[in-house]
């Protein structure tokens, strides 16, 4: 038995069966080796049902009995056809209405036969293009609507297999149609129009307007249009639009409108004229007439304040005596037809401003007393009048506003003073004279306290009245004396002459008292100097400096007692000084007197800036740095060199010379003196100051200006060149020492921590020594400058960042080393930026880390450390030799000079 694939089968098991006996047969059981089997109710036949896509043959197992017990067994094999039967797909198209569209019919086959398509039935609505299964299908025209085709798919071993295309043409849309139409108006009217269109599709339509007239403006409301022709305008004009429906399809329409003329009336022109008060102005009246026809004027309301004259349309206005304002009048035009609606002309009426009328014053004051008066002016136009000063008087000072005013006289100034004013009404002014007569009133003199010096036991004579001033130049007299503490005096042809008490030095003090001639007076005191310049003397602020307070270059100098200051300043102090450029100056705090020494020995000022002062003890000779070329001749090399300038005599010298005398080749700076101010320390960079300098390197010398010698102090052990710079050198009082700050390794045996040392040197041994070591001789391992020395050499001072100079050392601190008794040591624990020693080595001043911090004091024999009163914000403290003053300036911007005993 064969069946196709997946296709059950009825089979007759007992067709063809026979018993012997002719006994009825009965199919007892069946069972497929695959598939599924049902017996059927005749007792003989089964229904196998294959299992799905299988071909493999089926085996039935099947017993027959007869009835009697006799069962037979057998079996039927079903044979599986293993073809497949072809799929044909149906398809839905969309097709525009009069369009076309490409298909493919779809079928397939699960064995992989080749098809064969064929049309069953045609498209009834259309036609087909193309070979089977690959077609195009066109609806026929105008055609829109459902339209199907049959079609079949064969395998050529299946029966073929039929399915359905079905096309949906879709009705195009239809554009509606413009209605264009005409319409009629009169000029300057506007005209509604309605507009209409068709849409076969019956959509729903909108209008716009698609282009504008020529001659007018148009707007619509959906159908409604509004045109209205541009003023005066008449003759054909049109405008489209345009009809959208719903698919944005759309048509144009053309509206053509006639514009009737109409006859105008004609119009005036509003004028403005302007007119001075109590003028006439000329106008010519005017208007116009769209159809050109000649035009007639009238006056239709004359003005309120004013005539007018004349025959239209050529008038004149005259405003009323001394009118000013805004006025007006009204005329109208005439013409064919008819007559314009008045037109207006405004006449702006300009007051003629009258000038301001003012008066001379005159007041009179006393002497220091100020005045106060009314500037006088009136405006017959009424109007507000401002006042200004229009010269100054001479001195004085006007103050005040309006015509209130007050003038105060400068102080003492007596006599007249004239000064003019004006008064203005904002257009025309007018000018007066102010005249204060000022009355004399008597002032008292001023009495200036004198400071004055004599040594010990010996008297002195002061002409006290001196310095001492009257403001109205009366002569003033000494009328009394008060006593003096350690002296005696007396008074002696208006002098004083005191006499000090045997044994006294120190600061005595006396009052005196000057009169005028009318008899007012002024007190005041003499402070005498006994012997040396005395301890003890309050802080003293000498003057502003206005130099770099950063710089420590313009630290101030001390002689011996603190009596003489040397220092830099930017300020002129002097008449002469008019250079705008660094000087030295020295103050006398014994008799307050001012010098300026960056001279030359003639007394011109120097070209150049001068800084770095230092004075010798006794305040006699000032060294300083300078980069001016005038100071002495020859001065060429454009570089910074020493000088010393003698007080005495007014000599200035130059220190650092060449070996010839002339001048070194670089630039030579620090210069410090020995107390007696013949031997200056200096730092050059100069190669000819002395023989054989061929380092290229800064050293450090030292002039014998009596002996006219140069030698080299920062020289290597066996004399020759240092392998490093030196810088920082200082002096001792008796100049037989020198300390100095070096980088080089060769000045001294044994140095090999590779940074900056303090070494002194002794000019008499000519002998160099490291202190810049512990008290065990180790050398320091950190940086050690700025060195500081006692008048005899024995202690140096100096700031070090070594660690290893004393137990529990930390950087940055200022340290003392004793070379007589060979030890180092830290007298505070305190971060410093700058110290320096009295010149008994016993006190210390510093300045703290901050630069802009504090100035203390330290009495190394007694450790105890002080700050003077207001030491916050000074910088650069240095001692007089003895060690009773400390000099400084303040760190605000430009500096201040401050002297101040020492507190310990």
């Amino acid at each position: 038995m064969t069946t196709p694939l997946d296709t059950a089968v009825t089979i007759d098991l007992l067709a063809g069966a026979r018993d012997p006996d002719g006994d009825r047969l009965t199919l007892v059981s069946a069972s497929p080796s695959l598939g599924s089997l049902e017996r059927l109710p005749d007792g003989r036949s089964v229904h196998v049902t294959p299992l799905t896509g299988s071909t493999e043959p089926i085996t039935i197992r099947y017993i027959v009995d007869d009835g009697h017990a006799h069962p037979v067994t057998g079996s039927m094999v079903v044979i599986i056809d293993g073809n497949h039967a072809p799929v044909a797909l149906a398809g839905e198209y969309m097709v525009a209405e009069n369009g076309s569209i490409d298909l493919f019919l779809n079928g397939s086959d699960a064995d992989y036969d080749l098809l064969t398509f064929t049309i069953v039935t045609p498209p009834q609505r259309g036609t087909l293009e193309g070979q089977a299964p690959q077609l195009r299908y066109k609806p026929n025209t105008g055609f829109s609507g459902a339209d199907t085709l049959t079609y079949s798919v064969s395998d050529g071993r299946s029966p073929p297999v039929v399915s359905t295309v079905t096309f949906t043409v879709k009705r195009a849309n239809r554009a509606p149609v413009a209605v264009s139409r005409s319409a009629t108006g009169a000029e300057d009217t506007s005209q509604a129009i309605t507009v209409a269109a068709t849409d076969e599709d019956g959509d729903a339509l909108t209008f716009a307007l698609n282009t504008f007239p020529a001659h007018g403006q148009v707007f619509n409301i959906g159908a409604e249009f509004t045109y209205i022709p541009f003023a005066n305008y008449h003759g054909p004009d049109s405008f489209t639009f345009a009809v959208n429906d719903s698919v944005f399809a759309r048509s144009i329409g053309t509206v053509s409108i006639t514009v009737s003329s109409v006859d105008d009336t004609p119009t005036a022109d509003n004028l403005q004229r302007s007119v001075n008060e109590d003028g006439t102005t000329s106008i010519t009246l005017s208007g116009f007439d769209l159809e050109r026809e000649p035009l007639s004027f009238a006056i239709a309301t004359g003005p309120a304040h004013g005539t007018v004259s004349g025959t239209p349309p050529n008038v004149t206005y005259t405003p009323a005596a001394n009118f000013n304002g805004t006025d007006s009048f009204t005329y109208t035009a005439g013409a064919g037809a008819g007559t314009s609606a008045p037109a207006t002309v405004t006449l702006f009426v300009a007051a003629v401003n009258d000038a301001p009328a003012v008066l001379d014053v005159g007041v009179t004051t006393a002497e220091d007393t100020a005045v106060d008066f009314t500037l006088q002016a009136s405006d017959v136009d009424g109007q507000t009048l401002a006042y200004a000063l229009v010269t100054l008087p001479a001195d004085g000072v006007v103050t005040g506003s309006g015509e209130s005013r007050r003038y105060t006289p400068a102080a003492n100034a007596t006599g007249t003073r004239t000064f003019a004013y004006q008064a203005s009404d904002g257009s025309r002014f007018a000018t007066a004279v102010v005249t204060v007569a000022i009355t004399p009133v008597n002032d008292p003199p001023s009495a200036v306290d004198d400071y004055v010096a004599t040594d010990a036991g010996a008297p002195l004579t002061v002409t006290l009245a001196s310095n001492d001033s009257d403001v109205d130049g009366d002569a003033v007299t000494v009328t009394s004396l008060g006593a003096a503490a350690h002296g005696e005096v007396e008074l002696v042809d208006g002098k004083l002459r005191y006499t000090p008490e045997a044994g006294f030095t120190g600061v005595d003090e006396l009052e005196y008292t000057i009169e005028d001639p009318l008899g007012l007076s002024s007190t005041a005191l003499v402070h005498v100097g006994v012997g040396a310049f005395p301890p003890g003397a309050p802080i003293e602020t000498v003057l502003a400096l206005a130099v770099d307070t950063n710089d420590r270059r313009n630290a101030p100098s001390l002689s011996n007692d603190g009596r003489v200051i040397a220092f830099t300043t930017m300020n002129a102090l002097v008449a002469d000084d008019t250079g705008g450029l660094l000087d030295i100056y020295v103050y006398d705090r014994g008799d307050r007197s001012l010098t300026r020494v960056s001279k030359t020995s003639a007394g011109v000022q120097a070209n150049g800036a001068s800084r770095n002062a230092h004075v010798s003890a006794s305040g006699r000779f000032v060294v300083f740095e300078s980069i001016a070329n005038n100071l002495v001749a020859g001065d060429t090399n454009a570089a910074f060199d020493v000088f010393r300038h003698d007080r005495v005599t007014g000599e200035t010298v130059r220190v650092s010379v060449a070996t010839g005398g002339g001048q070194g080749t670089g630039a030579s700076v620090e210069g410090r003196v020995s107390d007696d101010g013949n031997l200056v320390v200096f730092g050059s960079g100069a190669f000819d100051l002395v023989a054989n300098d061929a380092n290229g390197a800064v050293d450090i010398f030292v002039r014998n200006l009596a002996a006219g010698t140069t030698t080299r102090v920062s020289a290597s052990v066996n004399g020759g060149d240092a392998d490093l710079a030196s810088t920082d050198a200082v002096i001792g009082g008796d100049g037989r020492f020198v300390a100095f700050a070096s980088s080089a390794t060769n000045l001294v045996a044994g140095d090999a921590n590779l940074v900056s040392d303090v070494f002194v040197r002794d000019l008499a041994a000519g002998t160099t020594a490291r202190v810049s070591i512990s008290s065990t001789g180790i050398e320091a391992n950190g940086l050690s400058s700025g060195p500081s020395l006692s008048r005899d050499g024995r202690f140096v001072s100096f700031l070090s960042a070594a660690t290893n100079l004393v137990a529990g050392g930390t950087s940055t601190r200022v340290y003392v080393h004793d070379r007589q008794a060979v030890t180092t040591t830290r007298p505070v624990p305190t971060t410093s930026v700058w110290a320096r020693l009295s010149g008994d080595g016993r006190y210390l001043a510093f300045l703290d880390a901050t630069f802009s911090g504090t100035v203390s004091i330290c009495d190394r024999f007694t450790a105890v450390t002080a700050t003077p009163t207001g030491a916050t914000g000074w910088r650069w403290p240095t001692f007089s030799r003895d060690g009773r003053y400390v000099a400084v300036i303040t760190a605000a911007s430009g500096g201040t000079l401050v002297v101040a005993p020492n507190p310990l």
